[in-house]
This record gives structure tokens, sequence and C-alpha cells, in this order.
């Protein structure tokens, strides 16, 4: 649901960015597993930079066996996932 829906169409493009956003993140609040895609907004990141840290090893991630270039589903071509408590557990382990 868009925050059009919610509002009925009377929020600008910006209020609206905010309340998808946090819809997304409310959504993933349940989730185990969250593809690159899904991390990239869940941390508000570039997938790129998600992509160089699965590539050397700093993030912690899993490889779900199975998955590659031919999944039919968008954001899951890579079989790679990330655990959203290690995640959380990595931020607040890296936070400065």
């Amino acid at each position: 649901m868009t925050a059009t829906a919610v509002k009925g169409g009377n929020v600008n493009k910006s209020n609206e960015r905010i309340i998808d956003e946090a819809a997304q993140e409310m959504a993933y609040c349940g989730r185990t597993f969250l593809s690159v895609r899904e991390l990239g907004t869940y941390l508000r990141v570039e997938e790129d930079w998600i992509r160089e840290c699965v590539r050397e090893n700093t993030i912690p991630y899993s490889h779900i066996p199975g998955y590659g270039e031919n999944c039919p589903i968008p954001g899951y071509e890579d079989g790679v996932r990330f655990r959203r408590t290690e995640i959380d557990r990595w931020v607040k382990e890296n936070e400065e």
C-alpha cells in the first residue's frame, strides 16, 4: 500500500516517500532474511556497496544453494541473503 492510498491522495511527494520507506522498514521487521536489494533499502545504502562488502567478506551473509542467475524472483538472482538479526548486530558493532 502506498502513502497516497493511505492518505487518500493528499500527500506531497516528499511525505509520500517517507511514509513508503517507513512501511518498507516495518515489513522487514518480521523477516529473517533480506536480499541485496532489501538490505540496501533497510540500511539506506547502494546495492553496489553491499555487493562489494560481500566480495570483501566484510558483512555477514549466507549463500542460498540453488539460487542464481535463473531465479525468477527479482532481487534474488545472486543467492546471497542477509540474516536481519546478524546485520543489526554488525551495524551496532561497527558504529563509530
